[in-house]
């Protein structure tokens, strides 16, 4: 529950009793599948990866991971053209003998673990810190012709079914991995130089490899850090907005990295929850607004980091937070199937090479060496907690916008998953619809006690109505029917971006927005504004739709961001909409008491049946 910038001590009182200590209503109606676009199931490929290959692992632990169903994400496997090929000490005839050497090797081990790894995305390292790279800085204006030969050349002559065989073609394809930090390693360039060139660089490396490798995925640029509200936009506009304008166009994805992190007085601050939906429907609306729809988006790192956490000893408290972080942000980009292609999870192997004096452990490892043999950290908890949860996406809804929910039902079974978002503990009650005979009930629980991460597997009462989630806790109910579930009631969610962005919040000044082309048929809608605004100024604002006033809220997804000093307040607020206000053109007002901030993007999501 937030409350930013209301007015009087009295009021804060009052609503702060009334709100935390009340209780969240989800709503289930398990005769009502849900689509989103068109995707109606959940695929597992898409949000269940980690950051390793499948080389990483022995027999054993991979077997493991594939009973868990745990894709393989990402690679530095990408070709590297910011080496000697490239610099003209290489004949083309010895680059062809180093792809058939190559091919040669992975075809020898055709039955190992890199074939389970067909969806993995290849990137490289952007600068030459790392030995072979991914960028040559050539200049303003740079011809790139040579690099793009390379690159074809390679994904051409190495992957693919030939007479020899197949070398699986990695399906997506992300040049370099967090260019834009860094820009400061080329000596005697501008940052802003670099990066213009570095957009310039993918869309020449695109139009290359759509013409000779159709098949493979290019995308990017894998920002490292989408603080976009920073400096008044400014960071917007000179990275993702830069990279859109001068290389979107031939991108079959934008990526960029959700990172839950630490804060100016060195505690944690989160990304997780209304500041993720600010970033990703910002760059959505200028996407809608650029190209007609948004850009599919892969996600090809996420979760928690913190630079202090590098060289300290292993901590089952530090899992807890990645694992924390993790989680909520999955049952985030959950409700954006139809977008997103791809999550990694920031989770990797055994990371070996990564050394520190005292033999510590890469943070994110999911095997650490424990006298002398790995055990699994408690990061596998994840792929534990969300193994065998399939199925069609199904009608829920939560009153309380810190509870996150998503449901599934396949054949004679449902699964229910809620994650907590509150600071505190989250009182839940269960109301269904259209709820079959039960046979049976279980729930898992995953949360932190005793200062790590645990997970449990009971069987309850088939009557449960009411749940008490801890902090941060998410829990999955699994029904198992008596019978095969029918579902004879259908909704599809459609989302609509307003034809303008980022305007600025002047004293008492309307800003107006429109929403056009909506289908008829609402079931429901719900209004989510960006908002970005300094930390003193209230985010309260007159709302009408339609010329209807519509009551604002003072509760959003996760929390006040109270510690984000340097950036202020940057974040989504829902707001729910009457059906029957819906028209096929809206017209949306908004007017706040002061200025500061910008209203930075509109999306109107609308349930039709």
């Amino acid at each position: 529950m937030k409350i930013h910038k209301l007015i009087g001590s009295t009021l804060l009182i009052v609503l702060t009793t009334t709100f935390i200590w009340g209780q969240s209503q989800v709503t289930v109606d398990f005769s009502a599948s849900k689509s989103y676009g068109n995707i109606s199931s959940l695929d597992r490929a898409k949000f269940f990866n980690m950051h390793a290959t499948a080389n990483s692992f022995n027999q054993e632990e991979l077997s493991y991971l594939q009973k868990l169903d745990v894709g393989f994400g990402r690679s530095f496997g990408a070709p590297t053209v910011g080496n000697k090929s490239i610099q003209g000490l290489m004949s083309k005839e010895q680059h062809m003998k180093n792809i058939q050497k190559s091919r040669s090797n992975y075809l020898k081990y055709k039955h190992s673990p890199i074939n389970l790894s067909r969806d993995l995305i290849y990137t490289s390292h952007p600068t030459s810190e790392h030995g072979n790279y991914g960028f040559e800085w050539k200049g303003l204006n740079a011809d790139y012709t040579k690099e793009v030969d390379y690159v074809v050349t390679e994904f051409k002559e190495l992957y693919g079914k030939k007479e020899d065989g197949e070398v699986p073609l990695p399906k997506f394809y992300e040049p370099l991995n967090e260019p834009f930090v860094h820009t400061t390693d080329i000596k005697g360039a501008k940052a802003e130089d670099v990066r213009l060139e570095m957009s310039r660089f993918h869309k020449a490396l695109a139009i290359g490899l759509h013409k000779e490798v159709p098949e493979l995925k290019i995308g990017g640029f894998s920002s490292a850090w989408p603080s976009v509200e920073l400096w008044d936009f400014r960071h917007w506009e000179e990275r993702m907005k830069l990279f859109m304008d001068v290389a979107g166009a031939e991108m079959d994805f934008l990526s960029y990295h959700i990172y839950d992190g630490k804060n100016v007085t060195g505690g944690d601050s989160f990304r997780t929850g209304s500041n993720a939906e600010a970033i990703m429907d910002l760059v959505d609306a200028y996407g809608a607004i650029k190209w007609g729809q948004p850009k599919p988006i892969v996600f090809s790192e996420h979760g928690m980091t913190r630079p202090d956490w590098q060289g300290t000893p292993y901590s089952e408290l530090r899992d807890w937070k990645n694992i924390r972080s993790y989680n909520h942000q999955i049952m985030q980009f959950m409700d954006r199937p139809d977008q997103i292609l791809k999550v990694v999870s920031f989770i990797t192997g055994k990371a070996e090479w990564f050394k520190t004096p005292g033999n510590d452990p890469y943070p994110w490892v999911i095997l650490r060496k424990v006298n002398g043999k790995y055990e699994w950290t408690h990061l596998i908890k994840l792929y534990e907690f969300w193994k065998d949860v399939k199925g069609n996406y199904t009608d829920i809804q939560s009153s309380d916008p810190d509870v996150l929910t998503h449901a599934f039902v396949d054949n004679n079974k449902a699964y229910i998953v809620l994650s907590n978002l509150e600071l505190h503990e989250s009182k839940v009650d269960l109301n269904f619809k259209n709820l079959p005979n039960v046979k049976s009930l279980k729930i898992r629980r995953l949360f932190l006690a005793n200062g790590k991460p645990n997970l449990e597997t009971e069987s309850i009462s088939t009557d449960t109505k009411e749940l008490a989630l801890r902090k941060d806790e998410a829990v999955i109910l699994e029904y198992t029917f008596k019978k095969k579930l029918k579902q004879n009631k259908h909704l599809t969610l459609t989302n609509y971006y307003a034809s303008e962005y980022l305007k600025p919040i002047e004293d008492k000044k309307p800003i107006a927005f429109e929403m056009n082309k909506v289908k008829p048929n609402v079931e429901r809608a719900s209004l989510k504004l960006g908002i970005a605004r300094p930390l003193d100024k209230s985010l309260q604002a007159n709302l009408t739709f339609n010329g209807q006033k519509i009551d604002f809220p003072i509760d959003w997804k996760g929390y006040d961001q109270a510690d984000r000093i340097k950036t202020g307040f940057f974040g989504v607020i829902e707001v729910n909409i009457p059906s029957e206000m819906i028209k096929e053109n809206n017209f949306i007002k908004l007017t706040f008491n002061e200025n500061g901030g910008r209203v930075s993007s509109v999306k109107l999501s609308v349930l039709n049946n």
